[in-house]
């Protein structure tokens, strides 16, 4: 007799989106697009194997630890103080971690310690006097991994943005273990390049840059520092679909046809679905629908 296949358990991560103005004289201020973010390109093993992402992993018990930061009362700290962690031990960004007025760490220095195992991440901060500020994050979206997947997380996207002209984004560089390649992309030329195959994207990373196309490096650094704000929308947790016509497709909360809907058929004016087309494995193809007109251009 054949036993059903239980689903992975699903585990905690987090991961830090790192905004940037492009180079001065690339694009007018506040237009839509000014920025670029801080990809990176996993090693061929592993979860997102070759994959473009955003820096960051699971959770680790040093993040559930007492901790002292800048921003205790934002939720979901051990989240942030994973994103946090996870982009300096990756990317070598420290951009969020405030150290005392003129003190210079050698933070290429205090990585290198760190993923040698030599010391973990609060010992570092605690001996160098360095602050997680967890107030600089936008909390954008949450998303879980389908079923389907082997491996599962329910990962907390966290957005900031960085001052190309500081030392921060000149310690940058990939851990050469998890992470082969650092590339600065503007959403649309990130979208681009998948189209092309030049990189691979998962929904979370696709549906991120998708949604981030019609905002300004201006518009994030409102959110950033709480001049505006920002709906965080219901959790992430696509469900796949298959149509009489063989197409593929994971609905997303708000869809009339996901399990979050009210009723059993819900409002078939309700779209919020993303179809996908997949070759050796690689997703090739994300559409994100919102509505019945986009449907029919499919």
């Amino acid at each position: 007799m054949s036993q059903a296949i239980r689903p992975a358990a699903i585990r905690s991560a987090a991961s830090l989106i790192i905004c940037a103005r492009k180079n001065i004289g690339d694009s007018a201020p506040s237009s839509a697009g000014n920025f670029r973010i801080l990809t990176v390109k996993r090693n061929d093993s592993g979860s997102y194997a070759s994959a473009h992402v955003f820096p960051g992993g699971k959770l680790e018990p040093v993040d559930t630890l007492p901790w002292r930061v800048h921003g205790a009362a934002e939720p979901n700290l051990d989240h942030r103080l994973a994103a946090i962690r996870e982009s300096f031990e990756e990317v070598g960004f420290h951009g969020l971690l405030d150290s005392p007025p003129n003190s210079s760490p050698n933070f290429v220095q205090l990585r290198n310690q760190l993923n040698a195992g030599q010391i973990n991440f609060q010992q570092l901060c605690t001996d160098h006097n360095l602050v997680p500020n967890v107030s600089k994050m936008v909390h954008w979206s949450s998303w879980i991994t389908p079923p389907m997947i082997s491996h599962r997380f329910n990962t907390q996207f966290y957005l900031t943005v960085a001052d190309r002209s500081r030392q921060e984004i000149l310690d940058l560089g990939s851990d050469g273990t998890e992470v082969v390649q650092l590339d600065w992309l503007s959403p649309k030329e990130a979208i681009d390049a998948f189209d092309r195959g030049d990189i691979n994207l998962f929904l979370p990373q696709y549906y991120t840059l998708w949604e981030l196309q019609r905002y300004s490096l201006e518009d994030l650094e409102a959110l950033v520092a709480k001049i505006s704000s920002r709906a965080v929308p219901p959790t992430f947790d696509p469900e796949l679909q298959v149509e009489d016509t063989k197409r593929s497709f994971l609905a997303l909360p708000g869809d009339y046809i996901h399990s979050s809907s009210p009723g059993s058929d819900g409002d078939r004016r309700n779209i919020h679905r993303a179809y996908f087309e997949r070759h050796k494995g690689a997703f090739t193809k994300w559409s994100i629908c919102r509505s019945d007109e986009e449907l029919a251009k499919l």
